[in-house]
């Protein structure tokens, strides 16, 4: 550390054996941004060097005469600052408490002036100890130890159409018993204890690897018979289990077996048009999001089926699915729980506002949200919508009784609660629920009747533009609106932050990894929030994707200190990967002509009027829009328009009628072309 800074440095050892860094800094005015560089450089090297856990900053920084700086340090690092008083006596606040610990675990409160100090005393409160639930006993199977020949060939012995013979209720009844006796005789068990932090899912021997795919089949089977197997074949047997118990491991492995009796019930309750009432009660645990555990807001109630009921779902969804896509009855324009359709065609459609602004026209954008939509879906406004829209008979009458008299009971540490009947919304967790959603939506007489307006799921936007002189007495408030638009700071900030925070919790566990085991957390769990549909925000400055940037050169930094010296660490960086997925997304309107891409399609440029070298390359060409704003030149279809052009007159990738085989090629293209450092 250069002589001119003043910090000291501590490292703090709890009764629960964590480790803090703590640093007090004191900052004179004339120094400059020179100790925040210094701690922004070298603060993960020493959290490494001394094995510590978090980190507190306390002292006098005077930042808000170095607030960009002192802001970065908070972003790339995923810090909070908090002192959220004045400290000083002009009323300004100069002496932060920083740290990566949540807020709830720090308070602050002034203390007031000491002596002849003009800088008011902080008293601050950290709470180490964490919150610890009640250790659950619990049954962990150990699938790879089963005897699943015993087990199919007990199966095939038994003669289901003698035991399901009564009604759907007794037939369900009658499948688990038999099903749960045959699973505890067949497959060993062990009796453990969770651990306080476990996951819902954790196991005693969680499995490494998914299960190998499954074997042909050895049969011809009836076309239903057939459907059934594969939704079993389909399972993923790491489903939580649902309040029958039955678990997807046995009805995967089993499938063959299964698929007549299950076929029997199914049919069965198409027949008789009931859903069972063990198929009706949801089993909520409730996982816990953030902060205290002692706040039912900060939980997320999570709903559990039954795995057979969900079985039975899918095969009705995709009937249900087939009927209505077939006669175009779903709306083009809701973008949620639609297969091939995500968010980002859904924010792609705001191109059209780029456009309305470059022209110097006034947009106008309203978002409707509804609060607890999903709980709030009238059962009767759903059977009247199908009914309206051509599903009648027994299939009609079946999913009326699958929405009554549903029930759920909350599952706490073990301990269930009372049975409380659910009046209405759609079943949580559930295969019919997106689709009956979709069906009942509020918005879709909005998407029929206003051709702005498009959804993704409880979320519908609509837009028109005019021109300014009709609306002189509402252009300050447009200009507003407008803003919060199109200013993308804020929301990079808040990304890379979040990012940086999950960065922190790989660098607190490194000391157990190696550079790969580095490479793959940071991939799964912090790369992935900073390439959550970035392609319709990246037209913000590149001043704010730089901090997305930073966070990503600390995982390389933490990646070098974990590697040997003859493997250099490399990622790939994040302005090269969003224009691969921008161009992927031009290769899904122009050459595979994707649908609800259709407004990204832009016309080609007119024909040559004179011999070129290229003439081949020219049709796949794209009419670039002219941008008179700086904003506009950013946007998606200016930037990827010019970008794509770039590429089809250098090369000939574009042709490939494959996603994935463009995908690849780009990749390298994009890379040798633009000249990006992977360091």
């Amino acid at each position: 550390m250069e002589e001119h800074l003043e910090m000291s440095f501590f490292k703090l050892l709890t009764n629960n054996n964590d480790t803090f860094l703590l640093f007090v800094c004191y900052r004179p005015q004339w120094q400059g941004s020179a100790p925040i560089q210094f701690i922004h450089a070298n603060l993960d090297s020493l959290l490494l060097q001394h094995s510590c856990k978090h980190l507190i900053n306390v002292g006098d920084l005077n930042q808000h005469l170095v607030a960009r700086p002192f802001q970065e340090l908070l972003t790339d690092y995923g810090l909070t600052n908090h002192v959220t008083f004045p400290t000083h006596i002009s009323g300004s606040s100069l002496d932060p408490v920083i740290s990566d610990l949540p807020e709830k675990a720090i308070t602050c409160g002034p203390l007031g002036m000491v002596g002849s100090s003009d800088h008011s005393a902080i008293l601050t409160t950290i709470r180490t100890s964490v919150e610890r639930d009640v250790p659950v006993p619990r049954t962990n199977w150990l699938w790879a130890q089963g005897d699943w020949d015993s087990l199919i060939g007990e199966l095939d012995s038994m003669e289901w159409t003698l035991l399901l013979h009564s009604d759907v209720d007794s037939q369900v009844d009658i499948f688990n018993y038999v099903l749960l006796s045959l699973q505890r005789k067949f497959i060993s068990s062990q009796e453990y204890k969770t651990k306080p932090r476990d996951q819902s899912w954790f196991g005693f021997q969680c499995r490494t690897a998914a299960d190998a795919k499954s074997r042909a089949w050895t049969r011809v089977l009836p076309s239903p018979l057939r459907k059934v197997k594969k939704q079993l074949l389909l399972l993923d047997p790491k489903k939580a289990l649902g309040p029958d118990n039955i678990s997807p491991h046995v009805l995967k492995r089993c499938a063959a077996q299964l698929a007549p009796p299950l076929n029997i019930i199914f049919n069965n309750c198409l027949s008789s048009c009931k859903w069972p009432t063990q198929w009706k009660e949801a089993r909520v645990v409730a996982v816990h999001k953030k902060n205290s555990k002692s706040d039912p807001k900060n939980y997320r109630p999570i709903s559990l089926l039954t795995i057979v009921g969900k079985v039975m779902e899918s095969l009705m969804a995709s009937k249900i699915t087939s009927f209505l896509d077939a006669h175009h009855l779903l709306n083009t324009k809701q973008f949620g729980f639609r297969k091939g359709k995500s968010a980002a065609d859904l924010l792609f459609q705001s191109a059209a506002w780029n456009h309305s602004l470059d022209r110097g026209l006034d947009t106008f954008v309203v978002a409707l949200d509804i609060a607890v939509a999903f709980d709030r879906v009238w059962h009767q406004g759903i059977i009247a919508k199908l009914r309206s829209l051509g599903v009648c008979s027994d299939l009609l009458n079946l999913v009326q009784d699958y929405l009554s008299c549903r029930t759920l009971r909350m599952v706490v540490n073990g301990h269930t609660s009372n049975q409380f009947p659910i009046m209405a919304s759609v079943p949580q967790d559930s295969i019919l629920g997106p689709l009956l959603w979709n069906v009942y939506s509020y918005f879709n007489n909005i998407l029929q009747l206003i051709p702005e307006a498009k959804a993704f799921a409880d979320n519908c936007a609509l837009s028109f533009s005019c021109d300014r002189s009709e609306r002189k007495d509402t252009v300050y408030h447009i200009n507003q609106a407008l803003e919060n638009i199109v200013s993308w700071s804020n929301h990079a900030r808040k990304v890379a932050k979040n990012a940086a925070w999950r960065l922190n919790c790989v660098r607190r566990v490194s000391h157990l990894l190696d550079a790969k085991g580095v490479e793959v957390l940071y991939k799964a769990h912090v790369r992935s929030v900073m390439e959550y549909s970035p392609l319709a925000w990246s037209s913000c400055p590149l001043s704010y994707l730089a901090t997305l940037d930073r966070v990503q050169a600390r995982a390389h930094q933490l990646m070098q200190l974990k590697a040997a010296p003859h493997q250099p660490a490399s990622f790939q960086p994040l302005q090269e990967r969003r224009e691969v997925a921008g161009l992927c997304m031009m290769h899904k309107a122009h050459i595979l002509h994707t649908r609800h891409l259709v407004t990204l399609q832009l016309p080609s440029p007119p024909p040559a009027t004179r011999s070129t070298r290229a003439p081949p390359f020219r049709q796949q060409q794209v009419d670039v829009p002219y941008s008179r704003t700086e904003h506009h030149l950013r946007s998606f279809l200016p930037r990827y328009g010019r970008l794509w052009n770039t590429l089809v007159r250098n090369t000939d990738i574009g042709h490939s009628d494959s996603l994935q085989a463009f995908k690849r090629e780009v990749n390298r293209w994009v890379e040798t072309a633009r000249g990006y450092n992977h360091n």
